[in-house]
């Protein structure tokens, strides 16, 4: 009797189980097997991929990278795998195929390019201006010299704003944009993206003497020769004195600063001037060499002054005016053996022993006498009204003096 009712029980319990099959529960596997996110740490720098869900690529365009030790981060749907997986160090010299693998089995194939550009090596500067207000002034650039050359003229220089274009990716300092002092020569370095580097020098107004006035006797020489309170002229490009700029000597010792009597634009252009300089009287005999200074920036004129401090002094005339076949009479100190009379665009020089002049000095160099016989001398020979005359004493070897002041008729 147990037995029976056994079996009706576990009957009974299958027939209530089968009643129930109506409301099972059913799973259905996710089939999304697409990568939503790729991303490369590349030069300490996160890098996203470009994703094309059609063609199934993830590209990268980056510069000068080690791709052979990149480290993806890769995003894909819940439940899904891929392979290789995120976090999976690999080489990407070339494409690298992921393959992502749905919850329920199906898989997709991703071709993930990482584009390597090699850093730039252009580091040229390929444009140069420098502005004073709305002013621009343009530098040309001499790339084989690695040159600038800025020539604004006679202003102030010291505050430029500069603007400079360089080659794509490179990096200049100074950089465009800021204001700088271009008294002197400066530097611009160009950094190109790969790190490597090459400088220009600015080279603003840049000073050259092309002529100093000096009489140096019968043949050249290869050096100058002044007494000391010598006047002479200086010639030269940006050879401006407006803004604190300066001409002086020095022995590698001692400094003394010309004395810059009068500048004027000459005729050689807006950037051409003619300076009167005066050496201080007290500068003693030696061997000198002529500085340009503006600012810190100094230029060295490779020209020798050989400067003898025993300089001539005339004290008197025995007129202050002369006619032909007057006789002139100069007294004072340390008189030359030579003296030079300018007249009609000429340069007599007159010293003894002479033929066409009777010139004679003192044994004592304190007088000079001179018999003015030669009517070209003398303005009325060509029809010219009288002329105050710069006489220019010239000592031995053809050492420049000073001059003195008479009229000629």
């Amino acid at each position: 009797m147990k037995k029976l009712l056994s079996i009706l029980f576990i009957t009974s319990l299958l027939v209530s189980c089968s009643s129930k099959g109506g409301d099972e529960e059913i799973i259905e596997l996710s089939d999304n097997n697409t990568i939503t996110e790729f991303s490369i740490l590349i030069n300490n720098e996160t890098v996203q991929g470009v994703i094309n869900q059609d063609n199934r690529r993830i590209d990268f365009d980056v510069r000068g990278a080690d791709v052979t030790s990149l480290t993806p981060t890769i995003s894909i749907p819940a439940g899904a795998t891929v392979s290789p997986s995120s976090g999976t160090t690999t080489n990407f010299s070339n494409p690298v195929t992921y393959r992502v693998t749905a919850e329920n089995g199906d898989e997709r194939n991703y071709t993930v390019t990482v584009n390597n550009t090699p850093f730039s090596t252009e580091k040229d500067i390929t444009s140069f201006s420098a502005f004073i207000g709305s002013t621009e002034h343009i530098g040309i650039i001499e790339e084989m010299q690695g040159t600038i050359y800025l020539n604004p003229g006679n202003i102030d220089l010291t505050l430029f704003t500069l603007e400079i274009e360089i080659s794509e990716y490179a990096t200049v300092d100074p950089a465009s944009g800021t204001t700088q002092n271009l008294e002197g020569p400066m530097t611009f370095t160009v950094t190109a993206e790969d790190g490597s580097t090459k400088e220009y020098t600015l080279l603003t107004n840049e000073p050259e003497v092309f002529g100093i006035s000096g009489y140096v006797g019968p043949q050249t020489q290869d050096i100058l020769r002044y007494y000391s309170g010598a006047v002479f002229t200086i010639d030269g490009d940006n050879l401006s004195f407006s803004f604190g700029e300066k001409l002086f000597i020095s022995d590698g010792t001692n400094q003394y600063d010309l004395e810059v009597l009068s500048t004027q634009q000459s005729t050689g252009g807006m950037n051409s001037f003619e300076s009167r300089v005066k050496i201080p009287e007290s500068v003693p005999t030696g061997v000198y060499d002529v500085f340009y200074q503006r600012g810190s920036y100094i230029k060295e004129h490779t020209q020798d002054f050989d400067i003898d401090q025993n300089t001539p002094v005339v004290n008197s005339t025995n007129q202050t005016s002369y006619f032909f076949n007057d006789q002139m009479v100069i007294t004072g100190q340390n008189l030359t053996p030579a003296i030079i009379i300018p007249s009609n665009g000429s340069l007599y020089v007159i010293n003894a022993p002479s033929s066409t002049y009777n010139y004679m000095l003192s044994p004592d160099g304190t007088t000079i006498t001179l018999d003015l016989g030669n009517n070209q001398l003398f303005p009325s020979y060509y029809g010219n009204s009288p002329e105050v005359k710069n006489i220019l004493l010239v000592g031995d070897g053809g050492r420049y003096g000073p001059s003195f002041q008479v009229t000629f008729n």
